[in-house]
């Protein structure tokens, strides 16, 4: 029964939606036709029933076409210019496809009077512009023009000033070559006390070759010379080495130093007994250190330490610090008094070489 009432009431709402488009159409077709019965005589209320349509566009093509024209005519019959040519464009173009003659014509007689209006005034502005971008092309051209005088005066004044220094420098180059060949003569005699100094020469560099060659000689027998007078000090200090070493492992206090796994902080009497037992096998070693590098007392007994062969953590354990820092000290030792010395370790310098 629902379902019933439902089918019955969209028929009704479809019938009633109908019936209003059909009398909105025919009420506009209404409103055009007294438009334009009253368009000869009325014109001003034609143009008002015209404008009293909403939408137009909304009407059927021929309504919406048969609006453009009258709208179009009404405005020109009370002497007001159309807002756009677009109106009669739509009339003229719907009515020139179908057969309705006075329709047609009326759409071509207003579209060529309202039309040649919209023409006159893009030609007229067409015009104005054409008239400003020649006025504008004038004036860039005249702007060019003068520029190009400057340029050409400019060009021109510059080019007789170079004219006038190339002539004087053209003179120059004349009395130059006049002077040069006058100088000719003076030269090739020149040329010819050369040539003899060359051939004294050539005497003289022959001579010195000679000696060259002796001094040559000379330096490699003092090269032999000097060679053999090394292997003697090798063999020297190779003696002073197995000799010290010899000392060294006589030497029961230095040797139960070396031995010990671990070392105590020494005290002022400690470090005096080691010093007398150390300069007994290195003689002069802590003296020429101290004089040759003006080190103190600690960096001297370091050095005294590194000779008796020991390791940084047994000189740690001496001076009662951390390893980090007897390697500190010995790194500033070489980079101070040792800085020729920049790529080997403390411990090697003082080994090989002292």
């Amino acid at each position: 029964m629902k379902k019933v009432f439902f089918l019955l009431t969209g028929i009704c709402l479809l019938f009633v939606s109908f019936s209003c488009c059909h009398y909105t159409s025919h009420q506009s077709a209404s409103l055009l036709h007294c438009a334009d019965s009253l368009m000869e005589s009325r014109p001003d209320s034609s143009l008002a029933i015209l404008k009293h349509i909403s939408s137009p566009k909304k009407l059927p093509k021929r309504d919406y076409a048969l609006w453009c024209l009258l709208i179009t005519q009404a405005c020109e019959k009370n002497g007001m210019k159309p807002k756009s040519d677009s109106p009669i464009n739509a009339a003229v173009e719907y009515f020139s496809k179908t057969n309705d003659i006075t329709r047609k014509a009326q759409a071509y007689y207003l579209w060529g009077k309202v039309g040649s209006s919209y023409n006159k005034e893009r030609l007229l502005y067409e015009y104005r512009q054409q008239i400003q971008h020649t006025k504008n092309r004038l004036v860039i051209l005249s702007i060019v023009l003068v520029l190009l005088t400057i340029v050409f005066f400019f060009a021109y004044f510059h080019i007789k000033k170079k004219s006038e220094m190339y002539k004087i420098t053209l003179e120059k180059i004349m009395n130059q070559l006049k002077s040069l060949n006058k100088t000719g003569m003076q030269f090739k005699a020149q040329i010819e006390a050369l040539s003899k100094e060359y051939a004294f020469y050539s005497d003289e560099q022959k001579k010195i070759q000679q000696e060259k060659d002796r001094l040559s000689k000379a330096k490699e027998e003092a090269l032999r010379c000097m060679l053999s007078v090394s292997e003697e000090n090798n063999q020297q200090l190779a003696t002073y080495k197995a000799w010290y070493i010899a000392e060294l492992e006589e030497n029961d206090y230095l040797q139960d130093i070396i031995k010990r796994e671990h070392l105590s902080k020494w005290n002022k009497a400690e470090w005096d007994e080691f010093m007398i037992n150390f300069n007994k096998v290195f003689h002069q070693f802590a003296y020429r250190m101290e004089e040759s590098y003006a080190l103190t007392e600690r960096e001297l007994r370091i050095c005294c330490l590194i000779k008796l062969g020991l390791k940084t953590s047994k000189i740690a354990e001496v001076f009662d610090l951390e390893n980090d820092t007897i390697s500190r000290i010995k790194g500033e030792i070489r980079d101070v008094k040792f800085p020729h010395e920049e790529k080997k370790s403390l411990d090697k310098i003082i080994k090989m070489k002292y």
